[in-house]
């Protein structure tokens, strides 16, 4: 470790493992993120309502980290404790290490006994989209593609466009009354969105976990720039 590095380094042995009380607090907390780095179809099945989902290791845990935990002043890890050291390692290496303050072991056989709320990601079968958009003409569609997916491959008509990495930061553009379909490229951003939406207390959300050309397929329309 360089010595540039030090100021960033967290002591481990202060870090601590918490319990589920000291874990609600951070929950409520709008400073702190409860951070689930536990593999997408894991955490789709259940997860702590309020914590935000990204997959550690992963090209999207690189990709949209720093974007999204700068937003925060402290950061809890969610997941089993053997991976606790890397996913640390890798928050130093990103000037994070210092908003670590614990962890929570987190598996299956805990989840069912957890008093804290616990929900299944919410998901819409995609073959459905096109029948419900004409029949809710209010719901939104929320597309967290960066612009130029949408340029390159187009877009739901009428689509509110927020890139993942600033949806903590924009996501009262989306509007809390009215029904939220939110989709990607292919299935796993969406599940970080749906766990953002999931903590700002948004209640009629739901996710398309599928490709976007499976969007395209659907039947739904689509605009090309």
């Amino acid at each position: 470790m360089e010595p540039s590095d030090q100021k960033d380094k967290p002591v481990l042995d202060s870090v601590v493992e918490l319990e589920e009380d000291a874990l609600k607090e951070y929950l409520d907390d709008q400073t702190a993120v409860v951070l689930d780095t536990r593999e997408k179809t894991v955490f789709e099945k259940g997860f702590i309502v309020g914590s935000v989902f990204l997959a550690f290791p992963s090209p999207n845990f690189d990709k949209f980290g720093v974007q999204i935990l700068k937003n925060f002043k402290s950061i809890i890890i969610v997941d089993d404790k053997t991976k606790f050291p890397a996913i640390t390692e890798d928050l130093i290496k990103k000037e994070l290490g210092s908003k670590i303050k614990g962890y929570f072991h987190y598996d299956s056989e805990r989840l069912a006994g957890l008093k804290l709320p616990v929900k299944a990601v919410g998901s819409t079968d995609v073959k459905e989209l096109a029948e419900i958009l004409k029949k809710d003409k209010d719901s939104v569609v929320l597309d967290v593609r960066n612009p130029n997916e949408l340029e390159t491959e187009g877009r739901v008509k009428d689509v509110l466009n927020i890139p993942l990495g600033e949806l903590v930061e924009r996501v009262s553009e989306v509007p809390k009354e009215k029904n939220v379909f939110m989709h990607c490229a292919r299935g796993v951003r969406v599940i970080t969105a749906h766990s953002i939406l999931t903590r700002a207390k948004y209640d009629n959300i739901s996710s398309l976990i599928c490709t976007f050309q499976q969007i395209k397929d659907s039947g739904v329309e689509i605009i090309k720039n």
